[in-house]
C-alpha cells in the first residue's frame, strides 16, 4: 500500500513481494466513494515503476520495435491516471523503417532514437523509487 498522490487514501498495489519491494506492482487500485477502482494493470509485456514523487513510469511492448513508454500521475482525489509524457516506437509503412515519436498536447512529434532510449532508462531506473508497505498473502 502507498499513498501515491498524497491525498490521505493509500492505493492498493498487487504483485509479487519482490516486484513490490522494487516499486513494480502488477496492478494499482484506489478508492472512490468507498469502492475499489482499478487504475492500471500490467501483464506479460508491460510494467511500471513508481518513483518517490508519485510519478508512475510505464512501459508496454507489442514487439521489439513497437513500444510505448509513458509517465503518469494520479491527481488528488482522482480515479484515473493522467498522462504526463507518452513516447512510442513503430515501423513506418515506407522505406524509412522504425520511427520514434512523442505526444505533446495531443499532437505527434517525431523524436530521435536517443531521446526515446533515454526516457526508457528513466523508466527502468527512476532517480528514487517509492517505498511500499508489502503485505504477504499466503494460502493455508
Amino acid at each position: 500500500m502507498a499513498d501515491i498522490n498524497r491525498d490521505g487514501t493509500p492505493e492498493l498495489l498487487t504483485g509479487s513481494a519482490a516486484g513490490l519491494a522494487d516499486a513494480m506492482p502488477n496492478a494499482i487500485y484506489t478508492l472512490k466513494g468507498g469502492k475499489p477502482v482499478l487504475l492500471a494493470e500490467y501483464e506479460y509485456r508491460s510494467g511500471c515503476r513508481i518513483a518517490a514523487d508519485g510519478i508512475i513510469y510505464e512501459h508496454d511492448s507489442g514487439s521489439a520495435v513497437n513500444a510505448v513508454r509513458s509517465s503518469l500521475r494520479l491527481g488528488k482525489n482522482a480515479d484515473k491516471l493522467t498522462t504526463l509524457v507518452e513516447m512510442y516506437s513503430n515501423i513506418a509503412r515506407t522505406a524509412e523503417g522504425i520511427y520514434y515519436a512523442k505526444i505533446i498536447d495531443g499532437k505527434q512529434q517525431y523524436i530521435s532514437e536517443k531521446e526515446f532510449e533515454s526516457f526508457g532508462e528513466i523508466i527502468s531506473n527512476p532517480p528514487t523509487r517509492m517505498k511500499l508497505t508489502v503485505h504477504s498473502v499466503l494460502d493455508d
